[in-house]
């Protein structure tokens, strides 16, 4: 799994550059921009301290660099799915296991979503296709919330140049 921008507001901003253009930061492309991300030390790793030093970047560019435009593609958080429940408050289903570490793949309407501890499938409801995140995380067993539902757009990132 990379890193992937996830928003919640309708437009990207500007700065949404500064991650592809870490010039003397980091030698590899990214293809998205950490927003909402876990303080995670294998991806802090693959970064390359870029989070501790993005706000650096500008600073350090020349005068007159033109960044190129570029497509960008987003989440946006649409809502939570809870787990369902018994009538007396109990989770009474699991995320469905071909679900688990799948996040923001596709989920189509009539896929599996959950498995009853009896083994019964329950199905996705809705009526378009949806994007998975925080599948099964535990911090959020606790308020019964079974993972994030995105919507994926996509931005095209005007290029920027540097006054």
């Amino acid at each position: 799994m990379g890193t992937y921008f996830i928003v919640d507001s309708g437009e990207p901003a500007a700065h949404a550059h500064v991650p592809l253009h870490p010039n003397a930061l980091y030698t590899e492309p990214l293809s998205y921009l950490p927003v909402h991300i876990a303080r995670r030390g294998d991806l802090l790793h693959q970064l390359g301290g870029q989070s501790r030093h993005s706000a650096g970047v500008g600073a350090t560019a020349s005068k007159g660099t033109v960044f190129p435009a570029f497509e960008i593609e987003v989440y946006k958080i649409a809502g939570c799915m809870d787990y369902p429940c018994y009538p007396d408050g109990e989770i009474s289903a699991m995320v469905h296991p071909k679900l688990q570490d799948k996040d923001f793949l596709p989920l189509n309407p009539r896929d599996p979503i959950f498995q009853t501890f009896s083994g019964e499938e329950i199905l996705y409801g809705g009526n378009t296709t949806i994007y998975l995140a925080f599948i099964n995380e535990a911090a959020y067993y606790e308020k019964k919330v079974a993972f994030a539902k995105m919507e994926k757009h996509m931005f095209s990132i005007p290029s920027l140049q540097r006054e």
